[in-house]
């Protein structure tokens, strides 16, 4: 009988050298699938989407928990990129990156999430991304010129706080912290 088997049906796993059995109990053992690769679950924009030019807080939720120091956003050639911060945060549910863009408006967007050779968001198994191209449309409506509004846009930010500062700016009641315009 394998060691397997003997576990599963709950007989000793080994037998103690003066004759009883070591362990007559049988365990359960959780293994992570570190052997899984990460998938891209959402973004917003959505993939194809019109969205308003200006202040745009771009999202990428992966299927499983991601490394906080892991992230490769690249562009295509040829493909208009966002203006963006240099780098992005990862929120509370350790799946979902959020990096505050620019956007002017009617242009097209391309960006790639893990495209070879960066192959930087990872998961806690050190598992590289699967790649992922985010293509998006901006509108000629007016732009969204503060990051409150630009939050409220994905339905997905909508109840959080600003992603920026660590108590978010609806601790103020305000789009700007006192003192600031």
């Amino acid at each position: 009988m394998t060691l397997g088997a003997s576990a599963a049906m709950g007989k000793p796993l080994a037998a103690h050298p003066k004759g009883g059995a070591l362990d007559t109990e049988t365990s359960v053992v959780t293994v992570t699938a570190s052997r899984v690769v990460p998938k891209v679950q959402s973004t917003f924009p959505a993939s194809g989407a019109k969205v308003s030019p200006g202040l745009l807080v771009l999202r990428v939720t992966y299927d499983t928990r991601m490394r906080p120091e892991g992230w490769s956003y690249a562009q295509e050639a040829g493909e208009q990129y966002p203006d963006c911060a240099k780098a992005p945060r990862l929120l509370d549910d350790k799946r979902s990156f959020v990096l505050i863009c620019r956007t002017l408006p009617g242009k097209r967007y391309a960006v790639w999430f893990n495209r070879p050779p960066l192959n930087d968001f990872t998961s806690f198994g050190r598992r590289a991304a699967k790649p992922f191209e985010l293509k998006f449309v901006t509108s000629e409506d007016e732009p969204v010129r503060t990051l409150t509004e630009a939050m409220r846009a994905d339905p997905a930010l909508s109840t959080l706080g600003n992603p920026v500062e660590p108590d978010g700016l609806a601790a103020y009641g305000q789009d700007a912290p006192p003192g600031e315009p």
